[in-house]
């Protein structure tokens, strides 16, 4: 099945698993940790609710986590990255699918950002993924893998399950596309640390026409990229239950 011009943009964004609702919409998607009506709070109270549950319930917040994200059902279920998530997920809970490194995030995020050619801003690196991981630590705290320091204190522990994994890359990429203290290269986030600061007005709307001009023209593209994007996260092969 091949896609027409007008259709590229979407099948860019399923092609990078769970970004559809990403580059279309006009909302920052900011972490935020001081309301509790935010929609993180509710996907932690789902998410959280399924960490001793049934498959049911890791269906249930995985779905929760893409309509965060604004995903598309035709994304997750068509190019089979729900099953693939929850397949690997339910491993991991029977001990039997390794844990996820943030530097799988790292290099996840990156290999999207060179397949589908990319501005350098919207790669990404280990400092950053951790820096946002605490972030999100705070908006999913019964989710994410935390644990409790001191009052006050949270330390946030680099290895993740597959769902939490797919969550903060998805969360990251929320974040190079909306958020200006994530739209720095490597370069420009050091010299920022050092009182140095780059203008990046604009940079929403060259990465969306980025993504709108990625090279992918069938389903077939959109589904290896998707697959590959995975295998970069770590996720085990929906094969693999053969």
């Amino acid at each position: 099945m091949s896609l027409n011009r007008r259709n590229r943009p979407f099948a860019a964004c399923l092609s990078v698993l769970f970004l559809g609702g990403i580059s279309l919409s006009a909302t920052s998607q900011n972490v935020d940790q001081s309301r509790d009506s935010h929609p993180h709070r509710k996907f932690d109270q789902i998410a959280s609710a399924s960490l001793h549950g049934s498959k049911t319930d890791v269906e249930a917040a995985t779905d929760q986590l893409f309509q965060l994200v604004g995903v598309p059902s035709i994304a997750t279920e068509g190019l089979a990255v729900k099953q693939r998530v929850v397949h690997a997920e339910m491993l991991h809970r029977s001990g039997k699918h390794n844990h996820i490194d943030e530097d799988h995030v790292v290099r996840t995020v990156n290999g999207i950002a060179d397949r589908l050619h990319l501005p350098a801003f919207a790669r990404t690196t280990q400092v950053e993924v951790r820096r946002l991981h605490v972030q999100m630590a705070g908006a999913v705290p019964r989710f994410a893998a935390v644990n409790g320091a001191s009052v006050g204190t949270l330390i946030v522990n680099p290895q993740m399950s597959p769902l939490e994994a797919v969550a903060l890359t998805t969360l990251m990429m929320q974040q190079k596309l909306h958020n200006p203290d994530y739209q720095l290269t490597k370069e420009e986030a050091f010299f920022a640390a050092h009182g140095r600061k780059t203008d990046v007005s604009g940079r929403t709307e060259v990465l969306s026409k980025a993504f709108r001009s990625a090279p992918i023209y069938t389903i077939a593209d959109a589904k290896n990229n998707s697959e590959k994007a995975l295998d970069d996260l770590g996720l085990s092969r929906l094969e693999a239950q053969q």
